[in-house]
């Protein structure tokens, strides 16, 4: 019968399709795993803390060793209050995080390192960069059990989930990395109106400085947080850098390191240094902040479409009085 024979094609079909999805997927996962880059702690100390960086679309895991090496130098050196840093960054197919991936890549390094000899009691921080940086804002939001904060570079919390009133809305601290001559997250975005929102409008400077924390890295370009040749869509729209690699990496890696001092020991002397880079933040924002009020930006504050009286916090006049 037509319909019989239709349905035996089909669902025979369907087996092989499920079994080649299933053999890509176990191919990809085995591609992957080979290009993770793990980097144990350059010292031990009792201080552990461990940082997985999700890669941009289009750019290998290995190209973030340069900047978690950083990191994990700086670390060992912080002010004499070393910390073992355990690093991993993991290459997932076709290099690009996505919601499938995103969670078993993770997954994979943390036993990686783990492997390697990293305490199960380590705190583990998720940094993402560009659209790994998107991807793992979303993950994060919706999975932030295990982990004690994110860092995002390149890339920002969604409007959506950020602090509302001043009340920080997302699940987990996090630190905000704007590079002001990033072509494809501008400064406008991830520094001056998060800044203005995450900080300049919580409740208290200090405690939204410390887990919802914006550091503009001036003269640094979007690539700058990788390394090597950037893919064609970076290649065409972000701007040229005015610092070389290395000093973008130190500066990263200096504002990095402060806060998860800060996340992690809660010492005073680094809680002032963030708050030092807060203020230089909040400098190099001010004119920018002040053009976008300027302008009536819905986004540093919501716009009040409503008559007189029946929302009296917009303060528009009742017609016809007119004052």
């Amino acid at each position: 019968m037509p319909g019989l024979h239709m349905g035996a094609m089909w669902g025979t079909a369907g087996s092989m399709l499920v079994a080649l999805v299933t053999l890509w997927s176990v191919c990809a996962e085995a591609a992957s795993d080979s290009g993770d880059v793990i980097l144990p702690p350059v010292s031990k100390s009792t201080h552990n803390v461990a940082v997985i960086l999700l890669q941009g679309a289009g750019i290998t895991a290995s190209a973030y060793t340069p900047l978690l090496e950083q990191i994990q130098k700086d670390a060992a050196a912080n002010l004499g209050f070393g910390m073992s840093v355990w690093a991993a960054s993991p290459q997932v197919a076709l290099s690009t995080v996505d919601p499938l991936n995103i969670g078993g890549a993770i997954s994979r390094v943390q036993q990686a390192l783990a492997q390697k000899g990293m305490p199960s009691n380590t705190p583990v921080f998720l940094m993402g960069h560009s659209l790994g940086g998107a991807m793992l804002e979303l993950y994060a939001h919706d999975h932030p059990a295990g982990f004690a904060g994110c860092v995002f570079m390149g890339s920002f919390i969604s409007r959506s989930r950020r602090n509302v009133e001043g009340i920080p809305a997302y699940p987990l601290p996090t630190l905000t990395l704007a590079a002001e001559l990033d072509g494809l997250s501008r400064v406008t975005r991830n520094g001056a109106e998060a800044f203005y929102v995450q900080v300049t409008r919580a409740q208290n400077r200090t405690v939204g400085v410390r887990d919802m924390g914006v550091v503009v890295l001036p003269g640094v370009s979007h690539m700058q947080y990788a390394s090597g040749s950037p893919p064609a869509l970076v290649k065409e729209r972000d701007l040229m850098p005015e610092v070389s690699y290395d000093a973008a990496h130190a500066a990263m890696s200096s504002s990095i390191v402060t806060w998860l001092d800060v996340q992690t020991s809660h010492r005073a002397p680094a809680l002032d240094s963030l708050l030092v880079l807060a203020s230089q933040t909040e400098e190099f924002v001010a004119p920018i902040v002040a053009s976008l009020q300027l302008e009536g930006s819905q986004w540093l504050k919501p716009s009040c479409n409503s008559d007189f009286p029946s929302n009296p916090v917009c303060r528009y006049p009742k017609w016809p009085d007119k004052c």
